[in-house]
Formats: C-alpha cells, structure tokens, sequence
C-alpha cells in the first residue's frame, strides 16, 4: 500500500512558492482540499500537484 504524504499549510505554501493565506484561502473556499485533526490542518501532496498541475482555470485559484 502506498502511503500519502501530507503537508502542514505552511510547507504547501513552501512547497508551492506562494504565501500562507493563499493555502488557507484556497482551503477555507473548498479549492483546496485538506483534514483537519484536532486544531491541525494537514494537506496531501496528491491534492496540491492535482489542482496545480491540471488545467484548472486559474481565476478559480
């Protein structure tokens, strides 16, 4: 089975080069998936590479 690596807001905004309030944003919009456990937000990279490597429209972003 292949495990998933998940990524804090944080190192998705370092992963993506592009500020922190833009994750929340894209999370609090439903843009960007993500879990919460407890008062952590966490992010699989499966989802940021999806949504930043398709051909979604990026006004939507």
């Amino acid at each position: 089975m292949k495990s998933s690596e998940y990524y804090t807001p944080a190192e998705a905004a370092e992963y993506l080069k592009i500020c922190k309030a833009t994750i929340y944003k894209m999370i609090k919009t439903g843009t960007l998936p993500a879990v919460r456990a407890g008062r952590q937000i966490r992010i699989a990279k499966s989802n940021i590479d999806r949504i930043f490597m398709s051909d979604i429209p990026k006004e939507t972003i």
